[in-house]
């Protein structure tokens, strides 16, 4: 191998490096502000070379003033962009909103540049000649030297900027506490807005150095876009010279790998190595946990989306079940083809559309990948009947089957990312498949695809246009069934759970692992069959009809029609698949990519939650207003009355049919825990006996939440073991520990907050209702048997603690009195061995913690196991049979709580040195 020509690679490589890296610290600088990715900024690149053209070339500006006016232009349609699309978001914990904003923002700046400036690239001559500069033998162009200088030189600036100035440290404070840096007087709104500014202006500075070398075009932001975002991703969100570092090493990789590989797979060879780094280092290469934190706490990608949909204030016809209805009278009254043509692409989006909404909806994982999987039917299904000859049937279960082997593989990376990291891995399989069957020509017919596929037939049942649109919608209707039963079932309310509160669903026996990638593998099916279908729709596939335009038309269709429904997305499918294509609306061809963009922002802004959710919310304003009037005329205008709570609960836990663990205590030994400089527990030795109530107490900061932390699994020790029983559980995951029998409650209330009360509570029952999945999906006697009892268990325990009036309502309508006793609810519906109480009395009022007292003393009474954490002494001096006092991660004292109270370490722990020997007095 010659080592010239690789040494020519890799300084081509460096180049294009380079200008990945400038894109990516556009990124960089919009995500250490505020923790939001900008999924527009590619557009900005396209926005700056494109102003530049016209005021360089166009009007003959000297390039330094076209360069400065340019930037100026990109930095005004940022500031633009920021108050439009995120800042109505502040406060919003979904990421979904976050990254459909910002796409939508990016589609409606390529549509209008396509419109003002065309499709066709626009020379865009060499700022610094095109003469090549040699040295070793490796040639390079002075353009590449200037980008690549620039890059250098912006890290450092930004670098110096960010660390050593009044406004660096303002960024970093509103990025690290917006709170905090709320209360010292930093505007939150404006250092968001200066980096969006900043960040469109250093977009367009690069686009104008780019221009030359890839030439100015509408269409060059997107794929720019998505390189620079992987780059920053590869080295490390919020890492100035990250970006730089994953610039360079995704440019470098890519013209070695189209140099010295296959060339037409040198984006696979890219995109592979941006999955690779983030399933090693899920934070980028030189990136941290603390650089890369989202909005809110977790991914919890639906909330104000969801369940709360499920809920129906009174019977009513659906207006999906309308739309199917009418579909399926369409064949006897129309005779258009090409309407039935539409009703067909409808009903095939429909059915894609509604297994993306198992992984957005309802398991809360943001995919940007999903028409791949579309992809993949369609071909499985067309090469075996096509090349192979086989049956429909055949193609058909084919193509499901192979989808969900790709859907695993797209599942992977949910297992160790979120947000934007998950968005961006998704995006990056969606390219590589895309890739994929365009170079596989062998297989795949290239660019040109597979034409000649042979229609849909049952045995000697051939379909035509007219009978294949039964087809679409009996399949539509099976799909729509089996998720109805999936979705009431205990796996759609782990996906539910876990969409809401991953920490929560995991200690309640939720498998986090496990449910993704089932909710991956099923929403796969659902592509695999809708690619089938549209295969031998159109008897003629090639790989355009898959890419990332076609993942963000279904993500489209599931944000418009209502995210966690199951039928609303068919109206949202009718509207945007087949409503465009009608003749009628032909004339706005050109501005359809336009107006796509501006209802995906209507949709993420105005009504998030869909027409599913525009709907439902005036028919709940109707009810309302019916049941104020209702109100004034029976008791002149009063208040309802507040339901009544039990004078002395004591909640049945709901009994196991086989013991899962001996009647055993929990042991702790030698258990240490560091965090950085902290030792937050060194070396606690702790044995709670079986059916006692045993409390922990201490300062704050003594390690408490950690210790129990550590014991259900959420922190894994950094010396000593835990024994449960005979068993060894140091170190297992939260939701194996849950279904041995432990159960916990959390000292700020973690509550579901898109299910109602009573889901909550039947979330608690994860670990031992065990329907089989195809029990769960055909709704067979057996899972509804299941079902029901969990469902009896749960309600007697929501009546024990008095929920019974409050079934329905979401936690967040609920005072936090009642929130705790739903937690608690939740945690007893586990049917647990163990249960450990954190501050469960934390904001209670005396008659409030004078019931809590009974239901702690009603778990002993039935042989459960309590541990209990809590601040209020006279409350653990009352129920306890021993305590523990940890103070600075040790334990310094236990026993019965009388000879704990008098002991003169606990008093010096709580009040200070020297005062034990006062306070004894």
């Amino acid at each position: 191998m010659d080592p010239t020509f690789v040494g020519q690679l890799v300084a081509s490589g460096l180049a294009l490096g380079a200008i990945y890296a400038l894109v990516a610290l556009g990124y960089t600088l919009i995500f250490v502000a505020t923790r939001v990715v900008n999924f527009a900024q590619g557009e900005f690149v396209m926005l700056g070379a494109l102003v530049g053209y016209s005021l360089h070339v166009g009007l003959g500006f000297p390039l330094p003033l076209a360069v400065v006016a340019a930037g100026l232009a990109a930095a005004l349609v940022g500031l633009v962009a920021e108050r439009v699309a995120v800042y109505p978001l502040r406060g919003q914990r979904s990421s979904v909103a976050w990254v459909m904003s910002t796409l939508a923002v990016g589609l409606v700046l390529r549509s209008g540049a396509t419109l003002g400036w065309g499709k066709v690239p626009l020379p865009f001559p060499a700022a610094f000649g095109s003469e090549r500069v040699t040295f070793l033998g490796i040639a390079v162009v002075p353009q590449d030297l200037a980008t690549f200088a620039l890059a250098v030189g912006l890290v450092l600036a930004l670098e110096v900027l960010y660390r050593a100035t009044m406004l660096g440290k303002a960024v970093r404070a509103v990025a690290f506490n917006p709170d905090a840096a709320r209360l010292m007087g930093i505007d939150l709104s404006h250092v968001t807005l200066l980096s969006f500014g900043l960040s469109a202006a250093l977009a367009a500075v690069a686009g104008i150095l780019v221009a030359p070398i890839t030439q100015a075009s509408s269409q060059m932001g997107f794929v720019l876009g998505i390189k620079g975002f992987a780059a920053a991703a590869v080295g490390g969100l919020g890492s100035f010279r990250g970006a730089l570092l994953g610039g360079l090493l995704l440019g470098t990789l890519e013209v070695v790998a189209s140099g010295l590989l296959w060339p037409g797979f040198y984006d696979v060879a890219a995109f592979a190595l941006l999955i690779l780094v983030l399933l090693v280092r899920p934070r980028g290469l030189i990136g941290t946990a603390g650089n890369a934190e989202l909005p809110g706490r977790g991914d919890a990608g639906t909330r104000g989306h969801g369940e709360a949909l499920s809920a129906s204030p009174r019977p009513r016809v659906p207006a999906s079940a309308i739309a199917a209805g009418l579909a399926a009278l369409a064949p006897l009254v129309v005779d258009n083809q090409f309407y039935l043509l539409l009703l067909e692409l409808a009903g095939i989006f429909y059915i894609a559309a509604l297994g993306l909404n198992l992984v957005l909806g309802y398991a809360g994982q943001v995919s940007l990948g999903h028409a791949a999987l579309f992809g993949v039917g369609a071909y499985a299904s067309a090469i075996l009947t096509l090349k192979l000859g086989q049956p429909f049937v055949v193609g058909l279960v084919a193509a499901a089957a192979s989808a969900a082997v790709a859907g695993l593989l797209l599942g992977i990376p949910s297992l160790r990312m979120a947000g934007p990291y998950l968005a961006m891995a998704t995006m990056a399989f969606n390219l590589i498949v895309q890739k994929l069957l365009v170079n596989w020509t062998e297989l795949t017919g290239g660019p040109d695809g597979l034409p000649g596929i042979p229609p849909a037939a049952l045995g000697p049942l051939v379909f035509d246009r007219r009978t294949h649109l039964y087809l679409v919608l009996a399949v539509a209707l099976l799909a729509y069934l089996l998720t109805r039963n999936l979705i009431a079932s205990r796996y759609g309310r782990g996906w539910m759970a876990l969409r809401d509160d991953e920490t929560a669903a995991a200690c309640t026996g939720v498998d986090l692992y496990g449910n993704k990638l089932l909710a991956f593998a099923l929403s796969a099916v659902y592509a695999g069959l809708a690619g089938s279908l549209f295969a031998h729709l159109y008897r003629h596939i090639s790989p355009s009809s898959f890419g990332l335009e076609a993942s963000i038309d279904l993500l489209l269709v599931v944000i418009l029609g209502g995210m966690g429904t199951v039928g609303w997305p068919l109206v949202g499918a009718l509207l945007l698949t087949a409503l465009p294509q009608l003749p009628a609306l032909q004339a706005l061809q050109d501005v359809r990519p336009l107006v796509y963009g501006a209802i995906l922002l209507l949709a993420v802004l105005a009504f998030r939650r869909g027409l599913a959710g525009l709907f439902r919310d005036a028919e709940t304003a109707q009810t309302r207003r019916r049941g104020d009037a209702e109100t004034r005329r029976t008791d002149g205008g009063g208040v309802s009355p507040r339901p009544s709570i039990s004078a002395s609960p004591r909640p049945r836990v709901p009994a196991s049919r086989t013991p899962r663990v001996p009647a055993s205590g929990l042991e702790l030994r030698g258990v240490s825990k560091r965090f950085g400089g902290m030792q937050a527990l060194d070396g606690v030795d702790l044995v709670v006996r079986a059916g006692t109530i045993h409390g922990l107490i201490g300062p704050n900061g003594s390690g408490k939440t950690t210790l129990v932390n550590v014991v259900t699994g959420l922190l894994r020790p950094d010396g000593g073991r835990v024994h449960f029983g005979r068993q060894d559980v140091t170190g297992l995951p939260p939701h194996r520990i849950a279904t041995l029998g432990i159960a916990r409650t959390f000292q700020n209330i973690r509550l579901f907050a898109e299910l109602p009360v009573l889901d909550n509570v039947l979330v608690g029952a994860h670990t031992w209702l065990r329907p089989s999945l195809p029990g769960a999906l055909l709704g067979l006697p057996g899972a509804r048997r299941a079902e029901a009892e969990a469902r009896a268990a749960a309600l007697a325990l929501c009546a024990s603690l008095g929920l019974g009036e409050v079934l329905e309502a979401l936690p967040s309508s609920l005072a936090h009195g009642w929130q705790r006793r739903v937690e608690l609810a939740r945690a007893l519906a586990l049917r647990p061995r163990l249960v450990l109480l954190d501050e469960p009395a934390a904001g209670l009022a005396q008659e409030e913690v004078a019931e809590l007292r009974q239901v702690i003393l009603g778990l002993r009474d039935q042989g459960v196991t309590v541990l209990l954490i809590e601040h209020r002494m006279e409350l653990v001096m009352d129920v306890c049979d021993v305590v523990t006092v940890l103070d600075n991660g040790r334990a310094i004292a236990e026993g019965p709580p009388a000879a704990v109270q008098s002991d003169a370490r606990v008093v010096e722990a709580y009040l200070g040195p020297g005062r034990a020997s006062v306070a004894a007095r």
